[in-house]
């Protein structure tokens, strides 16, 4: 019976979490109420506060959510057996094509609105985009001792990689002016991307 309603409550947990994210995502935190929350999940006020006593607690839980999802998404283990230029094409097209969505879009939209008068911003950073680059900073790193990169900051070459691939299409996408491309076109991006990155960063020989 435990067990059972352990289940029940975490089920309830996250169908909050997941509508809460659909509403902020779209009227912001000032723009949602836990009225319409609860409303929304059919159930009482109290309900609701049971799981969450504010709805700034629910916001931060919904955004730890958010950059748990994309952590995962965005950032699997990078295959180190595969030839350096394949294993950088792989460790962009995925980075893009999870960024590259409206919910991830909304997401970030929303953490930067609120970031100026809370650490939600400083929270979804440490928590998604810093671990994740971490990750391939640690790929880096391994090329650097197989002799395949040169010898540099492993943190700042992925940092570099990363600017290199967002630099064409990340910004008009959040900004609205582009609609985000089909697949072919952001392994395009992503193989000139590595391309200069090489040219930059890669032992001679090994372009």
């Amino acid at each position: 019976m435990g067990f059972l309603m352990r289940v029940k409550t975490d089920e309830r947990r996250q169908a909050i979490l997941d509508i809460s994210k659909e509403i902020f995502s779209i009227q912001g935190f000032d723009g949602t109420s836990m009225l319409e929350i609860s409303n929304r999940l059919g159930g009482s006020r109290a309900t609701l506060y049971n799981y969450f006593r504010t709805k700034g607690e629910l916001f931060i839980a919904v955004m730890e959510m958010s950059a748990d999802e994309f952590l995962r998404r965005a950032f699997t283990t990078p295959n180190h057996c595969v030839e350096i230029r394949e294993g950088l094409v792989n460790i962009g097209f995925n980075y893009l094509n999870s960024v590259l969505t409206p919910d991830v879009m909304a997401v970030y939209r929303l953490t930067m609105s609120e970031s100026s008068r809370s650490d939600i911003g400083r929270d979804v950073y440490e928590n998604s985009t810093r671990k994740g680059w971490l990750i391939i900073s640690q790929y880096m790193k391994f090329q650097m001792e197989k002799m395949r990169l040169i010898q540099d900051d492993p943190w700042e070459c992925a940092l570099f990689f990363k600017g290199l691939v967002e630099s064409q299409i990340v910004e008009p996408y959040f900004l609205g002016i582009n609609p985000r491309p089909d697949n072919q076109k952001i392994k395009n991006i992503v193989d000139k991307a590595v391309t200069v990155f090489l040219r930059a960063y890669s032992v001679p020989n090994e372009v």
